[in-house]
């Protein structure tokens, strides 16, 4: 008589097997499901913190993402991504007292900012999260360019200019920069406006950014103060 298993123990012994593999490989695919996971996770952050370089970082900075108005007494209903006091104003280079001729017309666009009627103040101001970025700020390896074309009307001393300041998590001011104001001298006593730049580290610790335009009224009921192309631009 033989003593070999019969084909019903081997029929089991195999599902058995067949069962452990199974479990075998279920365990891997968790494992490579929480690997994977987990570097998704990171490339996530990763593209997240890479998406705040080398672009422009302020919204409408150029005045274009609604339509600009004729300029005198009527006033943009809306100025998207921007906080505004005052009377501050985007108007068309078609239809206002600034021609986009310095520099290319092709730079500035339709639109530019301006002061506005009765306005002896006016300001834009907008906040810009950096928070995806902060073990690389608190490295203090960010730097910044902040830049815009600024000016005014002939003769007049309305002017603007552009701040940034640097906030921690607790709103604390950690640093700030300006450009401008551009003068009548800088001008020549010509209507135009001209590009101004400043550049730096941001502060370690900073996780917002304060970015306000200011315009300001001297003489006459209108304020001529201009603005146009905005930027804001990190670098690590």
């Amino acid at each position: 008589m033989s003593n070999r298993p019969g084909k019903s123990y081997q029929i089991e012994k195999m599902m058995i097997q067949g069962a452990r593999m199974r479990v075998v490989f279920f365990a891997l695919y968790l494992t490579l499901v929480l690997i994977l996971g987990d570097k998704q996770i990171v490339l996530a952050a990763d593209s997240s913190a890479q998406a705040l370089y080398g672009k422009n970082l302020i919204v409408n900075g150029d005045a274009e993402a609604a339509p600009g108005t004729v300029g005198g007494s009527e006033i943009a209903k809306e100025i998207p991504g921007w906080t505004r006091t005052g009377n501050m104003d985007v108007v068309q280079y078609a239809h206002g007292d600034l021609r986009p001729n310095s520099p290319d017309p092709k730079v500035l666009g339709v639109n530019y900012f301006v002061g506005g009627p009765d306005s002896p103040r006016s300001t834009l101001t907008q906040a810009i999260d950096l928070s995806s970025i902060a073990s690389e700020l608190d490295k203090g390896a960010v730097s910044y360019t902040l830049s815009g074309y600024l000016g005014g009307f002939t003769d007049q001393e309305d002017n603007s200019m552009l701040s940034i300041q640097f906030e921690g998590a607790d709103g604390k001011q950690l640093g700030s920069a300006t450009i401008g104001p551009v003068t009548v001298a800088d001008r020549e006593k010509m209507t135009k406006i001209l590009l101004r730049t400043a550049t730096g580290k941001i502060p370690s610790g900073t996780r917002k950014a304060e970015v306000q335009l200011t315009i300001t009224r001297v003489s006459g009921a209108y304020n001529d103060g201009y603005a146009d192309n905005l930027t804001l631009i990190l670098q690590h």
